[in-house]
């Protein structure tokens, strides 16, 4: 066998398709006969150019042919020094199946002229795949980074702060026990009691928000009336110490169906906000609408409000800004009560005003008529 019989017993062995076009004709002189293998066409269907004439030729191929195209017309008439161009898209076999494809172009010249275009077109659908389970494993690594981030402040902050104020009251009573009544004893106890709880319920939605997050949370579906979910939401909320006063109502009596679990962190943490930007004296009205697709709740304070541009960046910005009497937080409760609300089947959104208040509402799907 010959020096170049070996070469030309190598291309056609090839599994990428090499190929050459005259430059003055527009034509193909040379078809690798790995087309058939990667395209499905025959050597004479490929060297009369049937590529362009397939009829599942998207509007993305057609635009990636034009500007292959003209990068060759650039390079072939502007004197440069040709150097080899690469290209990445999606082009339909003779069946229509996409497929993802890459090509090599260099110019071949004779005598000095531009002559010939000589191309390789080689399959990289593996190389997609594998790029995009690398592109996802990159965002979920990410995600998790994020998380851990918003989980360590919440662990530095949210839990730290209460328990030195823990620490603190209940210090206080010891050192002044002897000198105290017992009316004075039980109101400090009775505050000591509802900072125990908030703390208590903070570390839940926290350990309810990692479970979240790694996929592990279940939701378990009951019944549970508007009036019920209330009461028991309003009884682990400490509004005394600004002298909030707390009402709801609804449309009619209305029973939802869902998780109440994670409907009762829902409501809680959007009162407990409520609480944490109204002013002393202040008023937060709960009311609850049904239509006949879904169950509506609002939450509404008249505090301090928020800008339009706080409202926008509201979901997207896990930091949260100091109450009124300087109550701090990381905003995880409204994060994940966006998060449980989703994962119920509804949605949230928030009307506000700077100065006037906010209306908090979520909506679910009505499972169960009153």
């Amino acid at each position: 066998m010959t020096r170049q019989n070996k070469f030309l017993h190598i291309i056609e062995n090839f599994n990428d398709v090499i190929w050459t076009i005259d430059i003055k004709t527009g034509r193909f002189t040379y078809v690798s006969p790995s087309v058939t293998k990667l395209f499905g066409y025959t050597l004479d269907e490929a060297l009369e150019g049937v590529f362009d004439a397939n009829p599942n030729n998207n509007e993305s191929y057609k635009a990636t042919q034009q500007k292959i195209l003209l990068e060759i017309e650039k390079l072939v008439y502007s004197g440069r020094e040709y150097s080899d161009m690469q290209f990445e898209y999606q082009m339909p076999d003779k069946s229509g199946i996409q497929i993802w494809v890459e090509t090599e172009v260099r110019i071949l010249k004779e005598d000095g002229q531009p002559k010939e275009i000589l191309g390789i077109t080689r399959n990289i659908e593996e190389r997609k795949r594998v790029d995009s389970i690398l592109k996802n494993y990159a965002n979920e690594l990410e995600k998790l980074n994020t998380q851990k981030d918003l989980f360590l402040k919440v662990l530095a902050h949210d839990l730290r702060s209460p328990f030195h104020s823990l620490l603190g009251f209940s210090n206080h009573i010891i050192e002044t026990f002897d000198e105290s009544n017992p009316d004075e004893t039980k109101e400090k106890l009775k505050l000591l009691n509802q900072n125990i709880y908030s703390t208590f319920h903070l570390l839940e939605d926290l350990l309810l928000w990692t479970k979240n997050q790694s996929g592990k949370l279940v939701s378990v579906y009951k019944n549970i009336s508007f009036n019920d979910l209330c009461e028991d939401v309003l009884e682990n909320v400490n509004s005394d110490s600004k002298s909030i006063q707390i009402k709801y109502f609804e449309s009619e009596k209305i029973v939802l169906r869902t998780d109440i679990t994670m409907l009762k962190v829902i409501l809680r943490n959007l009162v407990e906000n409520a609480v944490k930007f109204s002013h002393d004296g202040g008023i937060i009205k709960i009311y609850a609408i049904q239509t006949n697709e879904n169950v509506t709740i609002s939450v509404a304070d008249y505090g301090v409000g928020m800008t339009e541009k706080q409202v926008d960046n509201l979901w997207q910005n896990p930091n949260s800004s100091a109450g009124t009497k300087g109550e701090k937080g990381f905003g995880l409760g409204l994060t994940f009560c966006k998060e449980l609300v989703e994962r119920l089947g509804g949605k949230i959104w928030v009307e506000s005003a700077l100065g006037k208040g906010s209306n908090f509402r979520f909506s679910l799907p009505a499972q169960i008529k009153s």
